[in-house]
C-alpha cells in the first residue's frame, strides 16, 4: 500500500480487537515515519473519523496471501518511490483490479486506486504483488514430462513459460515467439507437429497455450490401446473360464439327472433325487424327484389295494367250498321242523339258507340293491328269533335304486354293528333299526340307524382305523373305498343315548 508521507501522518486503524499502539509507533519510528494514530473498533466509528480527521493511512486487520502483518506494514511506502515504475508510467488507475506481470524479474502484481482515501482528500493506491513461483506452480501437475506451456497476457508477452522434456525429447521444445506466431491461433487440437490446448485464464486478457508433441501423444495411445486390448483379452479369457466352469456344473447335473432317469427306466424306483440349485435345471432335478416320489407312492398303492383285493376273493372262494352241502343240510333241518310241526325252526332255517345263498352269491361281489336288501330281511329274521323280538325294522327304500348295483354284505356288518353295540344295551325302551335307501343325479345314498345307546366320541373317532374293534365295519369302509375310489366311503354319526346313523355313499350306474 502506498501513499504521500510527510514528517507527521495520520493513520487510521480499523479492527475488533485492542491494538499494541506502542508496537505499532515503533515500527513505523524504525521505518522513519512520524504519525498520530486514530482506532476505530467498526465501519461507522471509521467513516466518523475519516469525516473528521484528513486521515492519510488506512490499516485494517485483513491479510494478504503469502504475507503476515509486519509484512504488511513494512510495504507501507510513500507513492514516489513507485512514481519510476513502468506499470505506473503506463497510467490508467482505477478502481478496477490491474494485473501486471515481469517475466525477466519473475513478479506478478495487481494494483488498483483506494476511493476510500480520495474521498478524504488522499492520494493512494494498493499494489499487491503475488509469488511467481506458487502462482503457476499448478501447471508443473498436469503431466509427469513431454510438454510445454506458456502464458501470454492481454499484448501477447509472455508471463510464464514452462517446458517439461526429457534428454530425449528436448529438440521437440518450443521458445515463446515461435509458440506464439505458429501456433497463437489455434484454439485446441492437432496443428503440424502438435497438438495445441489453449485457454483463457481468470486474470483479464491473459491466457494459456500448452503443447504436445503428436508423435508423444501417438504414443501414449498406442499404449493405452495395448492396455485396453490387455483388458479385453483378459476379460474374454475370464469370460471363457467362467463358460466353462459355468456350463460343467449345468452338464453335471443334467448327467446326473440322465443317469437317475435310466435307472428308473431299468426299473429302479429307489432313488432319490435332489438338488439345491435355484436355476432352471434344479427345478427341473426336483420336478424328477417328486414325480419319482409320486410314482412310488400310487406304486404302493395299487399294490396294497390289489393285494387286499386279492385277500378277498380268497375269503369268498373260501366261503364257495362245498356250499351244496351247507344248503342241503339246511334243508333236512327244515324237513325234519316240519315233520315235527315246528315251524319257528322251520321259518328260521329258510331265512339262513337264503341269507347264506345271496351272501355267497355263487362267489361274485357285486349285486343289486334288491338282492342285498332281500339278504338283510333274512339276517334281521334271523337276529330278531334271537333276540326274542326286541327291536323293530323300518325299510324306506326309493323305488328307483333297487336295481342299481352295489357291492356284496355291506348293510349286514352295520345292522350286526347297531344290534350288539346299540339295541342290546337298551334298557328303557324297545329297539328300532332303520334301513333307508336315496340317490341323486351321481350318487347313491343307503342309511343304517339304530335308536340305541349311541357310540362314546373317543370310540368313534377311531372305530375306522385298523387295530380297533368293529373289523366288520371297518372292512365296508375298506372295500367301498378300494372299488369306488378314495372319494367314496362310510360315515359314522352317533349320540350318546340317542342312537347312531352310518352312511354308505356310492356312485350310481356301477
Amino acid at each position: 500500500m502506498c501513499t504521500e508521507v510527510g514528517i507527521m501522518i495520520k493513520i487510521l486503524i480499523v479492527d475488533d480487537e485492542k491494538i499494541e499502539r506502542n508496537g505499532i509507533r515503533f515500527l513505523l519510528k524504525q521505518m522513519g515515519v512520524h504519525a498520530e494514530l486514530f482506532e476505530a473498533a467498526n465501519g461507522l466509528k471509521a467513516l466518523e473519523l475519516l469525516e473528521e480527521q484528513r486521515v492519510e493511512l488506512l490499516l485494517t486487520d485483513i491479510k494478504m496471501p503469502f504475507m503476515d502483518g509486519m509484512a504488511l506494514i513494512q510495504n507501507v511506502a510513500p507513492i514516489r518511490d513507485i512514481e519510476q515504475e513502468e506499470w505506473y508510467q503506463k497510467g490508467g488507475f482505477g478502481q478496477n483490479i490491474r494485473w501486471e506481470a515481469d517475466a525477466k524479474k519473475k513478479k506478478v502484481f495487481l494494483f488498483r486506486t483506494m476511493p476510500i482515501l480520495e474521498q478524504s482528500g488522499s492520494r493512494g493506491i494498493l499494489y499487491l504483488e503475488v509469488s511467481y513461483k506458487e502462482l503457476f506452480s499448478g501447471f508443473d501437475e498436469i503431466f509427469h514430462n513431454n510438454y510445454g506451456l506458456c502464458v501470454y497476457d492481454e499484448q501477447n508477452h509472455p508471463v510464464y513459460q514452462s517446458v517439461h522434456f526429457n534428454k530425449k525429447n528436448q529438440g521437440y521444445a518450443l521458445s515463446e515467439q515461435r509458440l506464439l506466431s505458429e501456433f497463437g491461433e489455434v484454439q485446441n487440437g492437432a496443428a503440424s507437429q502438435y497438438t495445441i490446448v489453449s485457454d483463457n485464464m481468470g486474470v483479464r486478457g491473459w491466457r494459456v497455450l500448452l503443447y504436445r508433441p503428436n508423435q508423444i501423444v501417438a504414443e501414449g495411445g498406442r499404449g493405452l490401446i495395448v492396455i485396453t486390448a490387455g483388458i479385453i483379452a483378459a476379460c474374454i479369457l475370464i469370460s471363457m473360464l467362467a463358460s466353462v466352469i459355468f456350463s460343467r456344473l449345468i452338464v453335471r447335473d443334467i448327467e446326473k439327472l440322465q443317469q437317475n432317469m435310466q435307472s428308473v427306466e431299468e426299473g429302479d424306483m429307489t432313488i432319490r433325487v435332489t438338488s439345491d440349485a435355484a436355476d432352471e435345471i434344479g427345478g427341473l432335478i426336483r420336478g424328477f424327484g417328486s414325480m419319482i416320489d409320486k410314482i412310488n407312492y400310487l406304486i404302493n398303492e395299487v399294490y396294497e389295494g390289489k393285494l387286499l383285493q386279492k385277500q378277498y376273493e380268497m375269503r369268498a372262494l373260501q366261503a364257495q367250498i362245498n356250499p351244496h352241502f351247507l344248503y342241503n343240510s339246511l334243508s333236512l333241518i327244515n324237513w325234519k321242523a316240519l315233520e315235527a310241526g315246528k315251524d319257528d325252526i322251520s321259518k328260521l332255517t329258510l331265512a339262513l339258507s337264503s341269507f347264506y345263498r345271496t351272501s355267497l352269491n355263487r362267489g361274485n361281489n357285486v349285486l343289486t340293491i334288491r338282492q342285498e336288501l332281500e339278504n338283510m330281511k333274512s339276517y334281521l329274521e334271523i337276529q330278531s328269533c334271537m333276540h326274542d323280538d326286541s327291536f323293530d325294522v323300518i325299510l324306506d327304500i326309493q323305488e328307483d335304486i333297487l336295481n342299481y348295483q352295489t357291492l356284496n354284505l355291506l348293510l349286514q356288518p352295520l345292522v350286526e354293528n347297531a344290534i350288539e353295540h346299540g339295541i342290546d344295551l337298551l334298557e328303557d325302551r324297545k329297539g328300532v333299526i332303520k334301513i333307508t335307501g336315496r340317490m341323486d343325479e351321481e350318487r347313491i345314498y343307503l342309511y343304517v340307524e339304530d335308536n340305541g345307546v349311541g357310540i362314546e366320541p373317543e370310540l368313534l373317532s377311531s372305530i375306522l382305523e385298523f387295530k380297533t374293534r368293529g373289523y366288520g365295519v371297518r372292512n365296508v369302509n375298506e372295500r367301498i373305498k378300494l372299488f369306488y375310489g378314495e372319494e367314496y366311503k362310510l360315515q359314522i354319526e352317533s349320540s350318546e343315548g340317542q342312537g347312531t346313523r352310518s352312511t354308505i355313499t356310492i356312485p350310481k350306474g356301477i
